[in-house]
């Protein structure tokens, strides 16, 4: 059997001190290149591992994050995007992502939720980015453990919140999160729809969860401005049930009212892909009879025939931002960060065109 390593079996070999090898696996900066070199070829050498438990009560640090995806699938794609940005960037500092899911009642009080362990028990991870979607009974929660976190803000429901606010109002951006901008590209999408001359353009979304009530805002506000009526199909339960299942419901609905329509507006790219689906089975053509947009851009937008057009959500990005913010926060001993707004992009494909003349 291979002897054990120590430490000092590698500062005696590279003929330093303890503290030296030390400094050289803490990436320390005051190593001399040539003796930092030395150090690294002898550990490399003689097979040495660092005890993790060790170093980590050396630098009061455990060096883990976790990425606490709450109320979603793993397999979201687009979560799975941020924690892909989150994991990325992660690996370059030091510190390891490990995943939880955690389910929890929105309606419960903060002291009654069952927090997974590596939150409850202090210690296990040094910050925790917070995904999926979210109510302000965990942030209490976690508040209340004083844990160093950040949010993923998106998807944050706060319907107290929302009830006092005014109808045409956004909500305040919150300290310690992460955005996208969900506004900006819609509206150069549905301007460049009307400019291709839609007047009957449907949307379709749960308005009750509020990043798609925040696209039907934008969808009003576009329909309003070109004297357009609005028109939407916005019946509870998208979030509680396959999307695509939702849009090809709701493109249904749309179909059987009889009331005109060149495009519908999906909330997303699972919504979209649904009205396609429909829109297929009931005969008509995409986008030579009715336009179908999304949001999202998952990676399925580019697999329908013709391909989607749709709004990209910089989800790796949002993984790295929210990275970077959760480091930012604990090198200042848990100071509130300023939020960040990163933008979408309009991806053009094949599943618009000038509506058919009625």
């Amino acid at each position: 059997m291979q002897p054990h390593i120590t430490i000092k079996d590698v500062a005696r070999k590279a003929k330093v001190g303890i503290a030296t090898v030390s400094r050289v696996l803490n990436d320390a900066q005051k190593v001399d290149p040539a003796t930092r070199q030395r150090v690294r070829e002898v550990i490399r050498r003689l097979g040495y591992r660092p005890n993790a438990t060790g170093r980590r009560l050396v630098k009061k640090s455990t060096e883990m994050v976790s990425f606490l995806l709450c109320n979603r699938e793993f397999m979201n794609p687009f979560h799975t995007g941020v924690l892909y940005g989150v994991e990325r960037y992660l690996s370059g500092t030091d510190h390891d992502v490990v995943f939880t899911n955690f389910r929890y009642d929105p309606n419960a009080a903060p002291e009654s939720l069952v927090l997974p362990r590596i939150l409850s028990h202090r210690g296990i991870a040094d910050g925790f980015i917070v995904s999926g979607t979210n109510y302000p009974n965990l942030l209490a929660a976690m508040d209340s453990l004083d844990a160093a976190y950040v949010l993923f803000g998106n998807n944050f429901v706060d319907k107290q919140a929302d009830a006092a606010r005014a109808a045409d109002q956004l909500p305040e951006r919150r300290l310690d999160t992460v955005y996208y901008d969900d506004g900006e590209a819609e509206r150069q999408m549905l301007e460049r729809l009307i400019g291709m001359g839609h007047k009957h353009i449907w949307f379709a979304g749960d308005v009750e969860m509020p990043w798609f009530l925040r696209r039907a805002r934008v969808y009003r506000e576009m329909m309003h401005k070109h004297s357009i009526v609005p028109r939407e199909i916005s019946a509870p339960g998208a979030d509680q049930r396959d999307y695509a299942d939702y849009g090809e419901q709701a493109t249904a609905r749309i179909l059987e009212s009889g009331e005109p329509v060149t495009a519908i507006v999906g909330g997303n790219d699972g919504i979209a892909y649904g009205a396609w689906r429909a829109l297929r089975r009931a005969g008509r053509s995409v986008p030579g009879d009715i336009t179908v947009l999304g949001f999202d851009d998952v990676q399925e937008a580019s697999w329908t025939d013709p391909p989607l057009t749709t709004v990209r959500v910089p989800t790796h990005d949002v993984g790295v931002a929210c990275a970077q913010m959760l480091l930012e926060k604990l090198k200042q001993s848990g100071a509130p960060q300023p939020p960040i707004v990163l933008g979408a992009q309009l991806i053009e494909r094949g599943s618009w065109g000038p509506p058919r003349t009625f």
